[in-house]
């Protein structure tokens, strides 16, 4: 299975999906005008992924923003890697936030909430 990298920009995060290593990282600021656009491609390939995945999955979110549209593209990731829970197969989610910036945290904790996936929360 390729993995699945696209460089970040202005309002478009670094999205970098390693399918052997189960390391998938989501850096920088999400407010895309096309959310779905952005980020239908991370979800089919996530499908995929479910098919054959890693023995241990991590998923780190390292943003300094997102809109609400992000949000719900988030909330879909997670849901369907939570789809792994269930299987022999770990998965772990690691939120990086600054130490100021308690919405960012918050915004991890309710997603923390919302999925049957472990969290890890850290000051980066």
């Amino acid at each position: 299975m390729e993995n699945y990298f696209k460089e970040g920009g202005a309002d478009v995060p670094m999205l970098d999906f390693n399918s052997k290593s189960g390391n998938m990282i989501i850096r920088g600021r999400s407010f895309p005008e096309d959310s779905v656009g952005v980020y239908l491609p991370v979800l089919d390939w996530i499908d995929l992924y479910i098919a054959f995945p890693a023995d241990f999955t991590l998923l780190q979110f390292d943003l300094d923003y997102f809109n609400s549209s992000t949000y719900k593209a988030f909330l879909n990731i997670l849901l369907k890697l939570e789809k792994l829970m269930g299987s022999d197969k770990k998965v772990k989610v690691e939120w990086l936030y600054h130490e100021r910036d308690i919405d960012m945290k918050a915004a991890g904790e309710e997603f923390e909430e919302l999925v049957d996936i472990p969290f890890s929360f850290r000051v980066k």
